[in-house]
């Protein structure tokens, strides 16, 4: 069987929750095309995955790693975008073309599933954002006219790009939502699903992989660690621009004195799949890249992360406590944050607030709570998904 699997390139996050049902896929003997780009692309090569790169599209971001809408908007344009969006579009049909798939997954990417339906091919959909967000003043708190006039002019254009892309998404054979079924749905903020698509909805649950990767002192091993310290695992994740701001902040609180006496030992991933080096400051080690995250995920005490989804389930599904630090301005990421926060699995510090006494005012507190995880009737997301595609 020939699957194209189409994942969004923006971050590792598309491409690393597809990666067990690809992995899973090819073990069963299917024959397995990626499309993705940017960061995905690097990620997909890595893991040594026949990949074909797509077309990127991505959005702008303020030196804080913010997501910049009004340069995006400036930059791109109504009718830039649009034509951007058809050549990759074309580039999609040309790829289906010469690979012929029989059925063809796509994870969050519009153009693969038009490009799907126009050639008259099968297409699961994976998505954990029906309706897209944006927010409705910059968090700056610029007091600009005329940037009170673009966000005004900008929310309501977007409700009816909303609805566009809302009818895109119906396309699918089968949406499956990698999520918890209300009223536990991490990205219920972005799932206003309408009634006439909940026939082909299915919420199945994280898309992780099932199998422990080992002992904790081999992994600390592995990673030139020891002791009986807690671990404690900054995972910074999302595009380039707004892993550096992160990770120079991280590095510059993991330096100070009071972090180093906090009878913590913390790893730290900086989520750039084409880097291989490493570098210890005091009780840190830094990697440019972390190979089996899910192990040390596993063996770490508590995450620092971003809000983003993929990591955020994967946190609860191995019932580690979160720290949240949202991109600023990232509707998606701080409704995902909010509910982790409300369902009291996790603590939201915003990156303007990251310090050393913040960090571990954090990490003292989430420890020192008794948190519960029940999540013994959790489906096998990827099995779900592998069975419905190898159905068709």
């Amino acid at each position: 069987m020939k699957v194209y699997v189409s994942a969004c390139g923006i971050g590792n996050g598309h491409i690393a929750r597809c990666d067990p049902l690809i992995s899973r896929l090819m073990g069963s003997g299917s024959d397995v095309l990626v499309s993705t780009y940017s960061d995905g692309y690097a990620y997909a090569l890595r893991r040594g995955f026949k990949t074909v790169r797509a077309l990127p599209i991505n959005y702008r971001t303020g030196p804080d790693g913010s997501v910049d809408f009004k340069r995006t908007a400036t930059s791109s344009g109504f009718s830039l975008g649009v034509h951007r969006f058809l050549k990759q579009l074309v580039r999609e049909i040309e790829h289906m073309k010469w690979y012929k798939p029989d059925v063809v997954v796509s994870d969050s990417r519009a153009s693969s599933l038009i490009a799907a339906k126009l050639l008259g091919i099968p297409c699961a959909l994976i998505l954990n954002q029906f309706r897209i967000r944006i927010v409705r003043a910059p968090s700056n708190g610029s007091s600009k006219l005329s940037d009170r006039i673009f966000f005004l002019i900008a929310n309501l254009a977007w409700i009816y790009l909303g609805v566009l892309l809302s009818c895109v998404w119906e396309l699918a054979d089968r949406i499956f939502i990698p999520d918890f079924p209300p009223p536990l749905t991490i990205s219920e903020g972005n799932l206003r699903l309408p009634k006439r698509t909940l026939r082909k909805v299915e919420f199945v649950g994280p898309m992780i992989r099932r199998e422990d990767g080992g002992e904790r002192d081999r992994i600390l091993r592995e990673l030139g660690l020891g002791g009986d310290d807690p671990l404690i695992y900054l995972a910074v994740s999302g595009p380039r621009r707004e892993r550096q701001f992160l990770i120079e902040k991280l590095e510059a609180v993991l330096k100070s004195d009071l972090i180093r006496r906090s009878g913590y030992q913390f790893v730290m991933s900086c989520g750039d799949p084409l880097g291989r080096g490493s570098k210890r400051l005091g009780n840190a080690v830094i990697f440019d890249w972390v190979d089996d995250q899910d192990s040390l995920m596993r063996a770490s005490r508590l995450v620092l992360c971003r809000a983003g989804h993929g990591t955020i389930m994967k946190c609860i599904s191995f019932g580690k406590p979160m720290i949240l630090v949202p991109t600023p301005d990232h509707t998606e990421q701080y409704g995902n944050a909010e509910k982790v926060e409300r369902l009291g699995l996790g603590r939201i510090l915003h990156q303007k607030d990251l310090s050393d006494i913040a960090l571990l005012d954090a990490i003292e507190d989430l420890l020192g709570r008794e948190i519960r995880f029940e999540l013994s009737d959790e489906p096998d997301a990827v099995s779900r998904i592998k069975d419905y595609i190898e159905s068709l």
